[in-house]
């Protein structure tokens, strides 16, 4: 089932695996009793998902997950990797991943610009201001 409204992910430590799933066909098996030709067309899992932030994930799992990104057609804008873990990465690291969508170095106690704008529209809406869990 397709996640479609979901823009920005925060993840952390978080398994190739688990990271594979987010790059399937969100039509692939809706609909069916058991496992047979997935639906066409193609529709990815999280169809608009455009910002990741990530920390404690190693480096080849996260460069699957956005070269998987952009082989199904759905490129991220921008990548924001938590300070402790963007300062151990090696250069060639960033500057892929600087190839593949804007990168950013964020703060562990500090939200990204993407989450505060969602916070900011929740609270709009809602009337109730989202509890920061840092």
């Amino acid at each position: 089932m397709p996640m479609p409204k979901i823009e920005v992910l925060k993840v952390t430590q978080l398994e190739g695996a688990i990271l594979q799933h987010f790059l399937e066909n969100a039509n692939a098996w809706e609909g069916t009793a058991g496992l047979s030709a997935p639906k066409t067309p193609f529709i990815p899992l999280l169809l608009k998902l455009r910002v990741l932030e990530y920390q404690s994930i190693a480096f080849d799992c996260i460069s699957r997950f956005v070269e998987g990104r952009k082989r199904i057609g759905a490129l991220l804008e921008k990548i924001y990797i938590i300070s402790p873990w963007f300062v151990r990465m090696g250069v060639e690291e960033k500057n892929w991943l600087a190839r593949m969508a804007q990168l950013h170095q964020s703060n562990v106690d500090m939200p990204n610009v993407e989450e505060l704008d969602l916070r900011s529209a929740w609270t709009k809406v809602s009337g109730v201001p989202l509890a920061y869990l840092y």
